[in-house]
């Protein structure tokens, strides 16, 4: 199985061989491969070994799909249709979902990804595509449907990947940040825009209480959801508060701080993925064992941000 970084006439040729391929670089380098079994996303850096590289013009991110995967399907959606997306996953293996940053289809899979029929019966992993290396330069950018080679700008790419029977795909996430303080937020409404919110049951506006708590706008807000930290990164200026992806209504959030544990992430991972975070802030130690494109959003099931999430597949035992 193919992972790292080639030029686009290697790509290209293994485009020609009909593998199929999750790929990841600069737009304008992605808009010259030729048609075939792959689907992209735009984004200019990568994690190998710890160390974050930027990925050159005629470089290119290559995942290949493992060969013994089955009725491999290519699709593209579109805010209407997304919905269907579980529903339409294979009985057995996985889903990878490309998303483009600031698109319309992007907010629509944030906010109700959670309403859609069989949500999280299928393995789903997936990434949002943009351009520039910091939150600054953030813009909106492509993904492209390989079978075409069309880019779209509010449109998903998604890859149903079936497995033989004896096969199973599982999702896993790390988060850099753990819970703070037993402080409990909680909302009213599924939101990117918190206003106000009840704070340890108190309805209070979520930014002025920040501000007065000298709580820092850079740590996200985390639900943990079965043992593992869902973090939700904040966009913050002067006079208004967003988030990079959902906060969801009925849920107990709680504010963050940086958690020093180390995770090893397995060297027989299928495809792993990890946030724009790690460039800025770049943590060798912890992504020791990481390679793989960096991101705008990742997506474990539901959007996630501020985190690492990658995907392995096991052996049933008989």
């Amino acid at each position: 199985m193919i992972q790292g970084i080639f030029s686009i006439d290697e790509v290209s040729r293994m485009i020609g061989e009909g593998l199929y391929l999750i790929l990841a670089g600069e737009r304008e380098t992605l808009q010259q491969l030729p048609a075939g079994n792959w689907m992209a996303g735009s984004t200019p850096s990568y994690v190998s070994s710890g160390q974050p590289g930027e990925i050159a013009k005629n470089q290119l991110y290559v995942n290949q799909v493992p060969e013994y995967a089955v009725n491999v399907e290519i699709k593209t959606y579109d805010a209407e249709n997304l919905r269907h997306i579980f529903t339409e996953g294979p009985d057995n293996g996985f889903t990878v979902l490309l998303l483009p940053f600031a698109s319309e289809i992007l907010r629509e899979y944030a906010l109700h990804a959670f309403d859609y029929e069989n949500f999280g019966l299928v393995p789903l992993i997936g990434w949002v595509a943009g351009t520039g290396n910091t939150w600054e330069s953030l813009q909106t950018d492509v993904v492209m449907y390989g079978p075409d080679a069309t880019a779209h700008l509010n449109k998903a790419i998604v890859m149903h990947v079936g497995l033989p029977a004896d096969k199973y795909a599982e999702i896993h996430i790390h988060s850099p940040f753990k819970i703070h303080s037993d402080v409990t937020v909680v909302f009213d409404e599924n939101t990117v825009a918190p206003q106000e919110a009840l704070i340890n049951g108190e309805r209070q506006n979520l930014r002025e209480y920040m501000i007065r708590h000298n709580i820092n706008f850079q740590y996200p807000l985390i639900v943990n959801l079965a043992g593992i930290n869902i973090c939700v990164t904040f966009n913050y200026d002067a006079s208004q508060l967003t988030t990079m992806t959902a906060l969801f209504k009925g849920v107990n959030y709680h504010f963050s701080e940086p958690d020093t544990q180390v995770w090893e992430i397995p060297q027989d991972r299928i495809y792993a993925l990890c946030c724009l975070y790690y460039i800025i802030n770049p943590d060798p130690e912890k992504l020791s064992q990481m390679t793989g494109p960096v991101t705008y959003g990742e997506i474990a099931y539901q959007m996630v941000t501020q985190s690492v999430v990658y995907l392995t597949i096991g052996d049933l035992k008989t």
